[in-house]
């Protein structure tokens, strides 16, 4: 199999395998984090690109095919939908890998810079006017988010004026002063988000409207959290260090090489190629990025060594592992 067959033409989304059910469900989850690590691969080790080119068919530019198919037929002032998939409520956990990608764009990819800049304003005008990016409880976007939200309008990347509901309240203890009302908001948004990768660190699950903690799925997007942050700051920055930490409880309890990339633990060559050739069944799990198991990963049920055979599709963790690696190196 190659990655150029999950991979529709027209919108750039990366879906799951035609023979399975919804193929375009979750298809910007699972995009974003493809196409964010295609691009990431491309800027930091070229030659390892030109070997996924050559193998599989796909190249990184087309992540600005999904980018502006995305910005053309998605973006609404109630709420987002979800492309070729509209039954499917936008939610934060396709949220948060998405602006990962949008972190990586602006760091990576300029030719990409304006479709990303528009979809970021158009979830700027949501929050200004306090709607999610959908009308449903997982839609709400929480200020741990926020947090995120506020990092990517900076001048070094977007350079736009980010405009939340909540603004006013930080003005009155500033006397209206504009600038120490964000910089104070900036400061609650930072702690909330904090509290959010900590709560990992601990094991335990609960639900919240930013960062959700409340399954491994969303643990899992919480690495995309961090590293945005990895990309904004640098590794070495005492935040950065302390929010991937958070992960260590994870990496040493098998949860996978993507939890050892980012909380720092070693992962030979070999650890990571044997992903390369990784498939899945149906049957063992519901989607073709096994990283978003990853207590099937710590019993086995999914593993690196399930090679090619009948039945099975390519998973797409190799790209991700690959990617990880170059950010937090």
């Amino acid at each position: 199999m190659q990655y150029i067959e999950y991979l529709d033409q027209e919108s750039g989304l990366i879906m799951r395998p035609p023979s399975w059910s919804n193929p375009f469900g979750d298809g910007v989850w699972r995009s974003s984090w493809f196409h964010a690590s295609m691009l990431v691969i491309r800027a930091l080790a070229p030659q390892q690109h030109a070997a996924l080119v050559a193998e599989h068919g796909v190249d990184a530019s087309k992540a600005g095919i999904f980018l502006s198919f995305f910005r053309a037929h998605c973006l609404g002032g109630n709420g987002w939908a979800m492309p070729k998939h509209p039954e499917q409520h936008f939610s934060r956990d396709q949220l948060v890998p998405l602006l990962y990608l949008l972190a990586v764009v602006a760091k990576f990819a300029p030719e990409c810079k304006g479709d990303a800049r528009a979809i970021l304003q158009s979830l700027i005008r949501l929050e200004e006017q306090g709607n999610g990016v959908s009308d449903t409880p997982q839609g709400r976007i929480g200020r741990n988010i926020g947090y995120l939200i506020d990092v990517l309008c900076d001048a070094g990347r977007y350079d736009l004026n980010y405009r939340s509901s909540d603004l006013p309240l930080f003005l009155v203890p500033c006397f209206g002063n504009i600038n120490c009302a964000k910089g104070n908001r900036r400061g609650a948004y930072k702690s909330l988000f904090t509290l959010a990768l900590r709560a990992h660190q601990i094991g335990g699950w609960a639900a919240s409207e930013g960062l959700d903690i409340s399954d491994e799925y969303s643990v899992f997007n919480a690495l995309a959290a961090a590293s945005l942050q990895c990309l904004a700051w640098g590794k070495d920055d005492a935040d950065v260090r302390a929010w991937r930490s958070n992960f260590a409880v994870h990496a040493d309890q098998g949860w996978g090489p993507a939890f050892q990339l980012v909380a720092g633990r070693p992962v030979t060559d070999a650890a990571l190629q044997a992903w390369a050739n990784a498939h899945v069944t149906r049957e063992q799990d519901n989607d073709i990025i096994a990283a978003q198991r990853p207590t099937k990963i710590r019993d086995g049920i999914i593993s690196p060594n399930l090679g090619p055979a009948s039945g099975r599709f390519l998973l797409l963790d190799h790209v991700i592992l690959q990617a990880l690696r170059l950010i937090w190196k």
